[in-house]
């Protein structure tokens, strides 16, 4: 797997992630054999490295009610935040709660 950022993201923090967004173990092994394949690439514009580096940190930080996940943990967020030091403007912010907001989708989905 090559990247164009560093870190990249590690295989088995994606594929924990998929599962735990309410992704099956097929799903799961096929996207670990995709990216540990050399052609792999993975890329994403600069102003989202912030974001999506902090929420692959806060992949266990949710909120969960009766009903299941509610959203994150924006305490923890913050904390895990300024503990890798990264600071996220308004737009980067926001990238992060449509990331939160798909999980949740993908994670309450009925069926």
């Amino acid at each position: 797997m090559q990247s164009y950022y560093k870190p990249a993201p590690k295989p088995e923090a994606l594929t924990d992630l998929l599962l735990a967004a309410g992704g099956d173990d097929k799903a799961a092994s096929e996207l670990k054999t995709l990216m540990n394949n050399d052609d792999f690439v993975w890329y994403y514009p600069q102003d989202y490295k912030n974001p999506i580096e902090l929420f692959f940190a806060v992949n266990t930080q949710w909120r969960v009610g009766m009903a299941g996940a509610t959203g994150l943990d924006y305490v923890a967020v913050d904390i895990t935040a300024k503990r890798l030091k990264l600071k996220l403007n308004p737009l980067q912010w926001r990238l992060l709660q449509v990331m939160e907001g798909e999980a949740l989708r993908c994670m309450n989905a009925v069926g």
